[in-house]
């Protein structure tokens, strides 16, 4: 409104986080305030935790942007159109849906982190959840591909098609997958996740070796 143009987005976002950051303040400092005091052997535990939080997410991070970098360079910007069209389709459920499910599960596996019995339960009923939302998200999406992209994206975009519907059964296998990560962290194990995501880092670019497998497009 005020000719700003784009940075307008960078405005809203700063003025989003001091909105956040004055009310946390405002609230907060009326039941805590911090103290002048620094040992590393208070944070120890807490440190080494948020070191292996932060070696699975980077590891994630680039294991995700590593399909879209050798599609790009080894098969071409058309090629990479195609696969990302598919992609943004796929990943819609693990995006929205189920860290909505997974982040209210984790204070609950928390609380039953030393009663396995009740931890089981409440991991499988989880499990349950997402499946439900999941499956039949992924196996329509795989039956309507055909109709659904020369339809509502157009005839060009056809080779999208059998992308789509291959990457089908990888968004199944991740979304069975998401609520480990929920129950690793509630029982202290987030080395066990870190460790994991190192051994299986190729996971990731598995979508784009089978892309580099089907015959290039005219």
């Amino acid at each position: 409104m005020i000719g700003q143009g784009v940075f307008a987005l960078v405005w809203g976002a700063l003025a989003n986080a001091a909105a956040r950051t004055l009310f946390l303040l405002v609230v907060g400092l009326k039941n805590w305030r911090p103290a002048w005091r620094f040992k590393i052997s208070d944070i120890r535990s807490f440190v080494s935790f948020g070191l292996y939080q932060l070696g699975e997410r980077t590891i994630n991070f680039l294991n995700s942007k590593l399909d879209t970098i050798l599609i790009g360079s080894l098969l071409g910007a058309q090629a990479l159109g195609f696969y990302t069209l598919a992609w943004n389709l796929i990943i819609q459920p693990l995006q929205k849906l189920n860290p909505i499910i997974t982040r209210v599960a984790f204070p609950v596996f928390a609380k039953l982190q030393d009663d396995n019995a009740r931890l089981k339960r409440g991991y499988m009923s989880t499990l349950n959840i997402l499946s439900a939302m999941n499956f039949p998200y992924f196996f329509g999406l795989a039956v309507v591909a055909p109709l659904l992209v020369p339809v509502v994206f157009g005839m060009q975009w056809l080779p999208s098609i059998l992308l789509m519907q291959i990457l089908c059964v990888v968004g199944l296998l991740r979304s069975t997958g998401n609520p480990i990560g929920s129950l690793l962290l509630a029982k202290g194990r987030a080395d066990w996740g870190f460790k994991w995501n190192l051994a299986f880092r190729y996971q990731q670019s598995m979508p784009g070796q089978l892309l580099a497998k089907l015959p290039v497009w005219p």
